[in-house]
């Protein structure tokens, strides 16, 4: 692995538990679940020469917010 990959999965795996600890932190509990962590590229960037990481969640827990 290069050391760019090596730094790419810190900073995902930082982001993946930074965005946990704020789910958690949110529900005020560990019984939340359908979110999880994935690569997107910026709408409008046909050379998707920017990758960025995002927090999606699934339908169910995006009602759960909005209620």
């Amino acid at each position: 692995m290069s050391k760019q990959q090596e730094q790419d999965n810190k900073v995902l795996r930082d982001f993946a538990f930074d965005a946990q600890s704020a789910l958690q932190s949110y529900f005020h509990s560990e019984m939340w679940h359908g979110w999880f962590v994935a690569p997107y590229f910026a709408e409008g960037d046909d050379t998707h020469s920017t990758l960025y990481i995002g927090v999606f969640v699934d339908e169910e827990l995006a009602q759960e917010v909005i209620e």
